[in-house]
């Protein structure tokens, strides 16, 4: 299967986030508040992807100058985001991770909530290589899985099912076409025993291609590698 098992505690945080961000909108690391609505989803969305900032500042300056106005729940749902963001990188040092995370908590929100230090954990170890891109167009993954939990929410998608799951993926993806990176991530990390743990569209086609005579006769990307997968295992 496509888990990654030295990486339990970072899927566990992937489950509480759909548990919690997606099914029941409240929020990961505040799980009293009801943080992931969708009013609070286009707030953020606003702040930042309406009101662009194309300025030469770091985008982590940018934020916390679109985000200086937003009530806390829109901060905490930042945070929330960013949390989920770095679930997937190993590319990134886990205390780079803590410190971007916490200075977004530190805007307007204070100190971390007692569930930050389970997140904190699952930073230690990342579960595969996001690439460059993932880091330099940070703001359009991060509005990727902002309307990845709208779609969930305004259209009734069940985020336990990874054909719905699939399906949302796609359909968010023509909404933030720049967001490829973070969708093949958000459906490894919801439903790592039917996505595989690869970031980049690229790297699926070189394998559906070597492998090609394994991957069955379907167009979808991610149905050719499960075909290769099980006739791998199966052999």
């Amino acid at each position: 299967m496509a888990r990654f098992p030295p990486a339990e505690k970072t899927y566990a945080v992937a489950d509480l986030f759909r548990a919690r961000c997606l099914v029941s909108n409240r929020s990961l690391m505040w799980p009293d508040r009801s943080t992931w609505t969708i009013e609070n989803i286009e707030c953020l969305w606003d702040a930042y992807m309406v009101r662009a900032d194309y300025s030469e500042r770091s985008f982590f300056q940018k934020w916390g100058a679109q985000l200086a106005n937003e009530p806390e729940d829109v901060h905490r749902l930042a945070a929330d985001t960013l949390a989920f963001y770095y679930l997937f990188p190993n590319d990134r040092k886990q205390s780079t991770k803590i410190g971007n995370l916490r200075m977004v908590m530190n805007w307007k929100l204070g100190d971390p909530p007692p569930e930050f230090d389970e997140i904190a954990a699952s930073y230690s170890l990342g579960i595969g290589n996001t690439g460059p891109y993932y880091h330099r167009a940070m703001p359009d993954q991060i509005a990727y899985y902002l309307e990845f939990a709208k779609l969930v929410k305004t259209k009734g998608i069940d985020p336990s099912d990874p054909v719905e799951c699939h399906q949302a993926a796609e359909e968010t993806l023509k909404i933030v076409p720049s967001g490829s990176a973070a969708r093949h991530v958000l459906l490894h990390l919801l439903h790592p025993d039917y996505y595989e743990r690869i970031a980049s569209r690229s790297h699926k086609n070189r394998i559906s291609e070597a492998f090609q005579a394994l991957a069955g006769d379907s167009v979808d990307i991610d149905q050719r590698l499960r075909s290769i997968r099980e006739a791998l295992l199966e052999s």
